[in-house]
């Protein structure tokens, strides 16, 4: 009887404990969501439905205007979850205004973007591909509904939301919420340098040593921007104690080019003009062409545009490029190999998922 009793408060407090969970994410998504909400996010009914639903999405073209683009498209784990672009194409081949981020240990990320400070949450960022129309990236605005029917109408996909949510009829607010979930699952902690400061010293060689130790030199102070796990993080505050994500990232970049207004897009302070969050400097390997244009084609180019020696003698210019090589051979053991191969990041079509929209779209235009 004891038994018994025991049982019934157990499982009381579990069902309070997975209703909180459920009350919890919705409060955090739906405060975080810029956009209306179509539909209340009902509980989650399976976390682990949820983040391969979100998966599967991640990857769906089906979610763009003309079945062209999803956010794997940008977001390629080849490349670390970026693409190889200078700049990425919308989904009527639009240039974008700025090099693509990518898209990993984000989970206690402050900010989302390259320019925008008022973005602090996954499902926040993913409005501006989704929504925007200058210039138009996945173009859901204005097609929602047809989206919407077009992956209801899957038979996978019934299956799937309804292992994930208790719903008979799916939100754009319900992909969102996949989506960012899958997201926010994606890390990178496997790197050289990962395994170093576990307590593997023997990993880095004599040169891997020698860059890091420049790295937090005063000489070259590179983690005063690159500072904590990620090295996105700065340690300079301004006068109220907050961390400076922003910065003016070369001397000459107040042009008259939208793609370097930067934080000034947003709070239109001269100050602000061609400023730029700090990115993470973690798979760089994988993650070229650099620079919120992608004007630096490779790691060299960046190092000899930071790591200058100003000066014309023989002796120092050998010097720097001994320390330039030491500090290539240090930010390689950033590079996380696992994270492009892993099985539970990549995309789970196995055939072109647009194949019966666009066939079902072609018949009913030819009637």
């Amino acid at each position: 009887m004891l038994f018994i009793k025991r049982y019934k408060k157990s499982t009381i407090a579990i069902g309070l404990l997975l209703t909180t969970m459920g009350l919890f994410i919705f409060l955090i998504f739906a405060c975080n969501t810029k956009k209306p909400q179509l539909t209340s996010v009902q509980s989650v009914k399976n976390a682990n439905a949820l983040i391969e639903l979100g998966r599967y999405l991640f990857y769906d073209r089906r979610l763009s205007v003309n079945n062209t683009k999803a956010c794997g498209t940008c977001h390629n784990p080849t490349f670390a979850f970026t693409d190889g672009y200078k700049k990425s194409i919308g989904a009527y081949g639009d240039i974008l205004l700025h090099n693509t981020l990518p898209l990993f240990n984000l989970a206690s990320a402050k900010y989302f973007t390259l320019s925008d400070s008022t973005l602090h949450t996954v499902y926040q960022q993913m409005n501006n591909p989704m929504f925007n129309q200058h210039p138009i990236e996945m173009g859901i605005k204005g097609n929602e509904q047809v989206i919407l029917q077009q992956l209801s109408a899957d038979t996978l996909y019934k299956k799937m939301f309804a292992n994930a949510f208790s719903v008979a009829t799916i939100s754009l607010q319900h992909i969102q919420l996949a989506i960012g979930s899958f997201i926010l699952t994606i890390k990178s902690n496997q790197s050289t340098y990962d395994k170093y400061v576990s307590g593997d010293t023997a990993v880095f060689s004599d040169v891997e040593k020698k860059g890091m130790v420049l790295f937090y030199s005063t000489k070259y102070a590179c983690n005063t921007c690159h500072g904590g796990i990620n090295f996105n993080t700065p340690t300079n505050k301004d006068s109220l104690g907050n961390v400076q994500y922003y910065y003016n990232i070369e001397a000459n970049v107040r042009l008259n080019k939208e793609e370097n207004k930067g934080l000034y897009q947003l709070t239109k302070q001269i100050k602000d003009w061609g400023k730029y969050r700090v990115p993470t400097l973690r798979n760089l390997a994988f993650t070229a062409p650099y620079y919120h244009n992608g004007s630096l084609a490779t790691l060299q180019d960046v190092l000899n545009k930071k790591m200058n020696g100003k000066s014309n003698e023989p002796n120092i210019l050998l010097k720097v490029a001994a320390d330039k090589k030491a500090m290539l051979a240090f930010l390689l053991t950033l590079t996380d190999t696992s994270l492009i191969h892993h099985l539970k990041y990549q995309n789970p079509f196995f055939e072109d998922e647009t194949i019966h929209t666009r066939l079902k779209l072609k018949s009913t235009s030819s009637n």
